[in-house]
């Protein structure tokens, strides 16, 4: 059973504040079995000395009389008893990652922090509540982060925290100077990326402690650069096809046109007309029925079918 004993007595012990700040315990009747406990103040890997004093107590009995006889330890000099208090690396905090819709998005169930095409990724950017750090904040303890990036997932000026591999080490002061880049461009998946956190105590023994591994799972989000003609000719007065041809950017031939709207007041009444195939089946655009937007919306099988007729 445990007692705590500010400043008082309970039992066999007392407890008396010195002027001098500190505290006299006193254990009447002290055995072995029953050791008292020390704990430490939290977060505090000071040393103490404890100055002990100790005396003897022996009784006999002498014709009906009880006779004590004392005998204090050490000539009643008292004795130093050294704590020595190890450090303790203590647990990293903050290190929730985001999870908020505009941040995240869900594909076959995974969820993943999203990231965007051709742009630089910030590291610090995946955690929920600012930069993870030590719990202990007094600057006894240094949180540093071991990171493992997928194969095409570079760091930026990413040299001097390089170890291995695909694995580096920063401390989390250095997050704010961490930057993802991906391959150009590229869209997906991007791998797992894994993150180690170790604290690491400055003084005394340096204890370090590695703690969990976490996850991170990023999707980048294709960015669409591709441009659609936006001017086709043709002879007066004979039909000719409208063009939608695609006209890529930066290398990325990987885009497809997937759909294509015509603003219903940009082709009524003009001294043209819009007609979805060439033959006796033709039909006027203008025939068709707007979306809840102003726009015809073609088809595929119609915007490549599309003919220009002057009137």
């Amino acid at each position: 059973t445990k007692t705590e004993l500010p400043s008082g007595k309970t039992g066999n012990i007392s407890v008396t504040l010195n002027g001098d700040g500190t505290y006299k315990v006193e254990i009447k009747d002290y055995q072995n079995s029953k050791l008292p406990t020390f704990i430490p103040p939290h977060n505090d890997d000071s040393d103490y000395t404890f100055k002990i004093s100790g005396e003897k107590v022996s009784s006999a009995v002498i014709d009906g009389q009880t006779i004590i006889s004392t005998e204090k330890y050490n000539n009643g000099n008292p004795l130093d008893m050294s704590v020595i208090v190890k450090n303790i690396a203590d647990e990293p905090i903050n290190t929730e990652l985001v999870d908020s819709s505009d941040k995240i998005v869900e594909i076959g169930g995974t969820k993943y922090i999203k990231a965007t095409e051709d742009e630089i990724f910030n590291l610090k950017d995946i955690y929920k509540n600012g930069t993870p750090s030590s719990f202990d904040k007094d600057g006894s303890e240094v949180l540093s982060i071991k990171i493992t990036l997928p194969t095409g997932v570079t760091m930026i000026d990413g040299k001097k925290y390089h170890v291995d591999g695909n694995d580096y080490v920063i401390k989390s002061t250095d997050l704010e100077n961490i930057k993802l880049q991906f391959p150009k461009n590229f869209s997906g998946n991007t791998g797992d990326i894994k993150l180690k956190y170790i604290t690491t105590e400055t003084e005394k023994e340096n204890s370090s402690k590695t703690h969990f591994e976490q996850t991170v799972k990023l999707f980048v989000t294709p960015v669409a650069e591709a441009e659609i003609s936006k001017s086709t000719t043709g002879d007066e007065d004979v039909p000719f096809k409208v063009d939608f041809n695609i006209s890529y950017k930066n290398g990325d031939n990987n885009e497809t046109l997937e759909s294509v709207w015509i603003k219903a007041s940009d082709i009524t009444s003009k001294d043209f007309t819009l007609y979805i195939g060439n033959g006796e089946d033709k039909v006027a655009v203008t025939t068709l029925t707007p979306n809840a937007y102003g726009y015809y919306e073609l088809t595929s099988t119609q915007w490549t079918n599309i003919y220009a007729e002057n009137t």
